[in-house]
């Protein structure tokens, strides 16, 4: 007899909006250098829509400031991205160039070591507690993941009027199905029509 495959439920992307990431970045001391990155780093997954992966990644020469880029290398598929830094992004990120410690990795350890995904999982973890924001996942509350800021980048770049290619691009998606998810997490079209009938 075949076993019946079981289905696999379709969740929606949970995002934070910019309100609840202000919340969490304000329990970060940026006075001390691990602050300072840890900050820089959650509003480069929220501000640039990077993966966890290539946080710890980057390289310094992969962080052009003057050019207001960050250039990802090698990111999911092996593809290579662009993605450009605003300016609340860029004051976090000058912040840390001048505490940052030589390294071959942009976001390092004050050691100068690669910093772990595990690690900011953690950071991630511990200021969505201690900030009191949490998502709703039926009737869990779960702490906000790296993958969480990187969804918010992407409902927040929707809610801002960028059209879905621009979206797929910014995230590196290789098909457009996939971006086309945060449709259903947010659709301005849709929720104007049926608040104004």
């Amino acid at each position: 007899m075949e076993k019946k495959k079981k289905k696999r439920i379709k969740k929606l992307p949970k995002a934070l909006t910019e309100q609840e990431v202000d919340k969490i970045l304000f329990q970060i001391n940026r006075k001390c250098p691990t602050g300072c990155r840890n900050y820089a780093i959650i509003e480069t997954m929220f501000g640039a829509g990077l993966r966890v992966a290539e946080i710890c990644n980057l390289s310094p020469a992969d962080v052009k400031l003057s050019e207001r880029e960050i250039v990802v290398q090698q990111g999911k598929g092996a593809r290579d991205r662009v993605l450009y830094v605003y300016d609340r992004l860029a004051k976090a990120l000058k912040a840390w160039e001048k505490m940052r410690p030589k390294s071959d990795y942009y976001f390092c350890t004050i050691a100068g070591n690669k910093v772990s995904d595990r690690y900011i999982r953690e950071v991630c973890y511990r200021l969505s507690e201690k900030s009191g924001v949490y998502l709703q996942d039926g009737q869990e509350k779960r702490p906000a993941s790296p993958h969480t800021f990187r969804h918010s980048f992407a409902t927040d770049l929707l809610k801002k009027g960028f059209n879905l290619s621009q979206i797929q691009k910014l995230m590196g998606h290789s098909n457009l199905q996939t971006t086309a998810i945060y449709l259903s997490v947010f659709d301005k079209e849709l929720k104007e029509k049926m608040i104004n009938r």
